[in-house]
């Protein structure tokens, strides 16, 4: 939910601009549809997003739908580097390849064959803390401060 939580700050917050770059490993890009991949690999009940969708909306007036940050790519301004393993089985790689798609203009895009949920540093760290290190030196090069 970092990721999650984070894409709503860059799309919402007034502080939003002193943010030079956000770089996110395995990101919930989009909660429904994380929520229906984990159905399809049998690892929620189906009902559960039901359950869900309406407990969150009666508890904290949250529309699981504002969480999806692929449907709200548009918004973002602020450089992303994505690193995502090709055999995540929490959150799909679909997503983060989808939102390199939708904005090539921003987002940095790394996948990390056979790498699982937030283990591509562990699959190959050398390849990991390079992408890290060059984008946040084009970061930084950006920057006037």
């Amino acid at each position: 939910m970092g990721a999650a939580l984070a894409l709503q700050f860059l799309r919402q917050s007034p502080h939003a601009s002193q943010v030079a770059g956000l770089i996110l490993d395995s990101p919930m890009l989009d909660l429904v549809a994380t929520m229906n991949h984990q159905i399809t690999n049998g690892r929620l009940p189906r009902a559960l997003i039901a359950s869900l969708s309406f407990l969150i909306h009666w508890r904290f007036g949250l529309d699981m739908n504002a969480l999806n940050s692929l449907a709200a790519s548009s918004e973002l301004s602020t450089p992303i580097l994505i690193i995502h393993g090709a055999e995540d089985r929490d959150i799909p790689c679909s997503l983060s390849e989808d939102l390199a798609r939708a904005r090539p203009d921003l987002v940095t895009f790394e996948r990390f064959e056979g790498a699982a949920h937030v283990r591509s540093w562990n699959t190959d760290r050398h390849r990991y803390e390079a992408a890290v290190a060059k984008f946040l030196q084009s970061c930084h090069g950006d920057r006037s401060d």
